[in-house]
């Protein structure tokens, strides 16, 4: 058995002497990035529109959620998963059906959130970004869209 110190413990075989698989544990971390990166260009597009160029909150949401799929969507597929079983059609099918739902939730969120609560479309934003982060789109892109 091939032995490998790293900062998760010793690595014997793929696996830690804790029995998790590295592997999984540095997509996930991995894929966090992504989520960060896709997230600050999302924010970043979405804040620029509203604020700059003075378009409504929602269409701002929407062409900001859409900027960072596509950003998503690349660095997952080359970087994350190194998913390359199925062609990039076949992903990229797969990844707008996930990210229809992703902007569905995220933009039906925002708007529910800042109408309701009547605060900040960036307040909203934050915790409805973090919401389907976790529960929706890492989950989806590795088993269903990147597998």
């Amino acid at each position: 058995m091939i032995q490998k110190k790293s900062f998760v413990g010793t690595v014997i075989s793929g696996e830690t002497k804790q029995g998790v698989k590295t592997t999984n544990f540095f997509t996930y971390l991995r894929s966090q990035f992504v989520a960060l990166t896709a997230t600050a260009s999302d924010f970043a597009l979405t804040i620029f529109l509203k604020e700059i160029i003075g378009i409504w909150y929602l269409s701002a949401v929407g062409f900001g959620a859409a900027v960072g799929a596509l950003v998503a969507f690349w660095l997952n597929r080359n970087w994350v998963f190194k998913s390359k079983r199925n062609s990039v059609r076949i992903q990229a099918f797969r990844y707008a059906v996930v990210a229809a739902g992703s902007w569905v939730l995220n933009t039906g969120g925002v708007y529910l959130l800042t109408e309701s609560l009547d605060i900040s479309y960036l307040y909203s934003k934050i915790i409805v970004s973090i919401l389907i982060g976790l529960s929706y789109n890492y989950i989806l892109a590795k088993r269903f869209v990147f597998v």
